[in-house]
């Protein structure tokens, strides 16, 4: 029997219009930030997981990124590896400095083993080669999101 092919991320999806990219829906969920300087592909995935129930907010670079994860704590940043300024590793690096916990997932449509080598040593979760399936991504931020609620109960539990 076969299976229909899942649809794979395309920077030609319409983004939608006038789309309020912040929306808080569940204080236990988890916080997302993603970081590309392809407006295309930001907007895309900031409406898949979006339509998941996550809040979730963007950075066009890595500079950008720097400052909002300075001011507001993210658990999963989704971030390009090539990217003009400061690429998804040196940004990875700087975020880990002050947020070690931040749980850092680099995105790539090159081959860049050398960037993808320095990156494992600073603590990368994992690197998603593009394109990827949304269905794929929306799997591992649910593992993630079950690893934080799970957390969430054992510490209450210590707590009471």
């Amino acid at each position: 029997m076969l299976r229909e092919k899942e649809p794979i991320l395309s920077l030609h999806l319409n983004p939608k219009p006038n789309k309020n990219i912040i929306q808080v829906q569940n204080n236990d969920k988890l916080k997302i930030l993603v970081v590309d300087d392809q407006p295309g592909m930001c907007e895309t995935l900031v409406d898949i997981i979006e339509d998941a129930g996550y809040f979730i907010d963007s950075a066009e670079n890595g500079i950008i990124a720097i400052e909002k994860t300075k001011a507001s704590k993210f658990d999963l940043i989704l971030m390009d590896i090539i990217m003009p300024g400061k690429n998804g590793v040196e940004t990875l690096k700087e975020i880990k400095k002050f947020h070690p916990q931040a749980i850092v997932i680099l995105m790539t449509a090159y081959t860049a083993p050398d960037l993808i080598m320095e990156a494992q040593k600073a603590g990368v979760y994992e690197c998603l080669g593009k394109p990827f399936s949304p269905g794929r991504l929306l799997k591992i931020i649910e593992r993630l999101d079950k690893e934080k609620e799970s957390n969430l109960k054992k510490n209450k539990k210590v707590c009471q």
